[in-house]
């Protein structure tokens, strides 16, 4: 294998599952940093381009007031794991992001988004909040239907869309024979001991 081509296998499986919902990698592990320490979760996959300049970009929408959201903003540190156990392959990921709130790109991803992905963003308390029993946190005449779009205006409130610009890629590809590693960034590509 040349160490090009095991980026764009890395690579292409990302593109896919930004469109492909049952794509192993269309839900990844996303972690930030935090006054505790390294906080993970995971995260839909919706954005994933090379940019014009070189390099790379991956994002996802969430809701303004969550952990995740916060600890997104003003270039924070960020780290993506995928993992793919058909494709025998994991791609990790370093990069700096940034929180997309109440402008064009938010708007306008909003503006596409389904009814019923919009009702997440309706919750009448912010994600991670303590409270007293379990909630569900959709509002209750939303429970068991989607909204209609002059239901779903005030979701707008809480939504954003976070991009993480990325700093370097490292993909593992598992073979019988065995695996091939690598670590690239935008200037530069090196193998590594699997």
């Amino acid at each position: 294998m040349e160490l090009e081509e095991l980026l764009s296998v890395g690579w292409k499986e990302v593109v896919t599952a930004s469109k492909q919902r049952k794509h192993p990698f269309h839900t990844a592990t996303y972690a930030t940093l935090s006054a505790f320490g390294p906080e993970s979760r995971t995260v839909t996959l919706r954005h994933a381009s090379e940019l014009e300049e070189g390099g790379w970009e991956l994002g996802f929408n969430a809701d303004i007031r969550s952990p995740k959201a916060l600890q997104s903003k003003n270039d924070a540190p960020v780290t993506w794991l995928f993992y793919s156990f058909p494709h025998k392959l994991q791609v990790r990921v370093w990069g700096y992001s940034r929180v997309h709130y109440q402008n064009e790109l938010a708007e306008s991803i909003w503006n596409d988004m389904q009814l019923l992905s919009r009702r997440c963003y309706l919750a009448p308390l912010a994600p991670s909040f303590e409270v007293s029993e379990a909630t569900s946190n959709i509002p209750e005449l939303l429970r068991d239907r989607e909204p209609i779009e002059e239901e779903s205006v005030p979701g707008y409130q809480n939504f954003c869309v976070v991009r993480t610009r990325v700093s370097q890629i490292e993909v593992l590809k598992l073979e019988f024979e065995g695996a091939w590693r690598a670590k690239y960034t935008p200037d530069s590509a090196t193998w590594l001991a699997p």
